[in-house]
């Protein structure tokens, strides 16, 4: 049994019903990965609970990039989750963890997760099996190209590199990579996630208007629409990563959760 059967056989009762694409992404042998992916589509719960995997079951140094601290925060959030269902699953199941901080966790096996903000002086010369860069379309500023030239040693020795995101314009290095043929990629539109019915996609449409539902979940890369008073760009340098915002896909599968526990009751 490889190693990614043998993580599809731990979620399975973690993440029940797991989706295609999911395990297209648990099974990926490359070391570079881009996704394009709809929003709600449980690609971060995934990345949380395959790093937590990777680090407390193989000994692997896991690190998990966000756009902002409250982003790289929810993630920790998602490990949390995790740590809990296996304890819940599993009889005397003991995490082993040797230290623990705000955003990271140390592991007697010698592995560890790290779930950081966007900063390339706290990553720059992190060496690390698995590098996650989630909403990398998101590190704005120039902040994705200081990003990759802090992580590019763990590149240069073997590590593996997910590079996340919806799309957001096209002048970043997420829009880059995508079109880079070169790159195995995947695509994950809103029709691929049984989630989604359609009068709920339909809500969401009437809610976001036709351009932003297409980018933010239709997978296109908007740049300057034409009529648009503002360019897209300079909106795009003006948003403030830590702004808050309903995580629909957190309340899913927490209700989903609650719902649950209490047909057990």
């Amino acid at each position: 049994m490889n190693n990614s059967e043998v993580y599809l056989k731990i979620m399975q009762p973690l993440i029940p019903n797991l989706y295609q694409y999911q395990i297209k992404i648990i099974q990926n042998k490359t070391n570079q990965l881009i996704i394009n992916k709809s929003r709600q589509t449980g690609i971060s719960y995934l990345v949380a609970c395959l790093a937590l995997l990777k680090a407390s079951g193989e000994g692997k140094t896991e690190l998990i990039i966000s756009p902002s601290l409250r982003q790289s925060k929810h993630m920790m959030d998602y490990i949390y989750h995790f740590m809990n269902k296996l304890r819940e699953k599993i009889s005397d199941f003991d995490m082993n963890i040797k230290e623990e901080t705000k955003t990271s966790f140390i592991f007697n096996n010698g592995g560890s997760l790290h779930s950081l903000p966007n900063s390339a002086n706290t990553i720059r010369g992190f060496k690390a099996d698995d590098i996650y860069i989630d909403e990398f379309a998101h590190f704005t500023n120039n902040t994705d190209r200081e990003i990759i030239e802090a992580i590019t040693p763990s590149l240069t020795r073997g590590g593996n590199i997910y590079y996340i995101s919806t799309p957001f314009g096209s002048q970043n290095l997420f829009y880059d990579y995508w079109h880079n043929k070169d790159m195995k990629r995947i695509l994950i539109n809103w029709k691929d996630c049984p989630d989604f019915k359609p009068e709920t996609i339909e809500q969401i449409k009437q809610t976001l208007g036709e351009d932003a539902f297409q980018q933010e979940y239709n997978n296109q890369f908007l740049s300057d629409i034409e009529g648009q008073e503002f360019p897209f760009e300079l909106i795009q340098r003006c948003i403030d990563p830590e702004l808050e915002y309903n995580d629909l896909e957190k309340r899913r599968h927490i209700s989903a959760e609650r719902i649950s526990a209490e047909s057990r009751i």
